[in-house]
């Protein structure tokens, strides 16, 4: 596929310039120029843009989940960190490779063909696998991404005495409390074990690809 793609006013090297585009072979930008200097150098090829429209370099997303629908649609709004983080289970479980290829599909539309992922686990023990799955799902739509696996060493809500944050709480609030004490049961071994395994995988996909 070889393509003109240009704007009335184009960013290039940090520069507003007009009547300037980039000719695409493939996946690659072939060459950069004015639009009248990519037209004489390569006829006969398709041209997409406008006077109307402003060429830019991808833009990038530097905080997601990959959710692909709000927290505020189920009533979870913006909180203090350690309190959100809990009201997540209130999510519908969606398939990570499915919400990851529509999340990455919608920021495309936006202008965004990078994204970096904060990835929340629906479960702990399945973490490779949802890894996995969600950076096809990106790497599906067509997005680069960079992926931050998780990894949560410490107590979710107090981050002073324990014992003196367990006696200041009435029963009820004890009981809730009680309920998100405990860390993941992934160690820091098997979290780094992770990572090589996801480096390892994803080394061999990007060497196979032309």
């Amino acid at each position: 596929m070889k393509q003109i793609i240009w704007g009335g006013i184009a960013i290039i090297n940090d520069q507003f310039l007009t009547h300037w585009g980039v000719y695409i072979e493939g996946k690659l930008i072939i060459d950069v120029d004015t639009f009248e200097n990519l037209k004489k150098r390569y006829p006969k090829t398709e041209i997409i843009g406008g006077e109307n429209l402003l060429l830019i370099p991808g833009l990038v997303n530097s905080h997601d989940h990959g959710r692909v629908i709000s927290p505020v649609g189920f009533n979870i709004d913006d909180t203090w960190l350690e309190l959100w983080l809990l009201q997540l289970e209130k999510l519908p479980n969606i398939d990570p490779d499915l919400a990851a290829s529509i999340e990455g599909i919608t920021l495309l539309k936006s202008g965004v063909t990078t994204v970096s992922h904060s990835h929340n686990p629906r479960n702990w023990d399945n973490l490779y696998q949802e890894a996995s799955d969600t950076i096809k799902g990106y790497q599906n739509a067509g997005i680069r991404v960079a992926f931050h696996p998780p990894i949560v060493d410490q107590n979710l809500l107090d981050y002073t005495n324990k014992d003196q944050v367990l006696s200041s709480l009435s029963p009820s609030l004890l009981q809730q409390f009680k309920k998100y004490q405990n860390t993941p049961s992934i160690s820091n071994q098997d979290y780094f074990a992770i990572c090589s395994q996801l480096f390892n995988h994803l080394a061999d996909i990007i060497m196979s690809i032309d």
